[in-house]
């Protein structure tokens, strides 16, 4: 009988953890007036402190298990918030 319960239970935790998986999201950051890729802009959930930047290309990976607003910053350049939808 303890073996059936704790397997019930094992399975419950199975379950919960693969939906709580993050997905990851790709973008690139690029300037509106010229369309060229910014180097270094920072993408941080909102709210947070957890973030990347961007790469040589303006692209980036981040991370995110729900809906999330993105900011995007860059020195010189008005911050951005986007809205992101994982699923």
């Amino acid at each position: 009988m303890k073996k059936q319960y704790l397997l019930m239970i094992v399975l419950f935790l199975i379950g919960t953890f693969s939906y709580a998986q993050d997905r990851v999201i790709e973008g690139t950051v690029v300037s509106a007036s010229d369309g060229l890729p910014l180097i270094g802009a920072t993408v941080v959930k909102k709210g947070s402190t957890s973030g990347v930047t961007t790469d040589l290309d303006g692209k980036f990976k981040i991370e995110l298990s729900k809906p999330e607003v993105l900011v995007v910053s860059f020195i010189g350049f008005a911050e951005k918030e986007i809205a992101v939808n994982p699923d």
